[in-house]
């Protein structure tokens, strides 16, 4: 059987490089900048008890 080691493997290098430089402010702000989002109100009846 082959074993394949990934834990040094270019993918996870960029991976690593990529989620080292978010701005996860940004991140969150372009989210809400484009709205439409559903009253939180209609989000929570789902879960309401009976």
């Amino acid at each position: 059987m082959t074993r394949l080691e990934l834990k040094n493997h270019q993918v996870w290098q960029d991976l690593t490089e990529i989620l080292e430089n978010l701005d996860a402010n940004i991140l969150v702000q372009e989210h809400l900048n484009q709205g439409d989002f559903p009253p939180v109100r209609s989000q929570l009846s789902r879960y309401s008890c009976k």
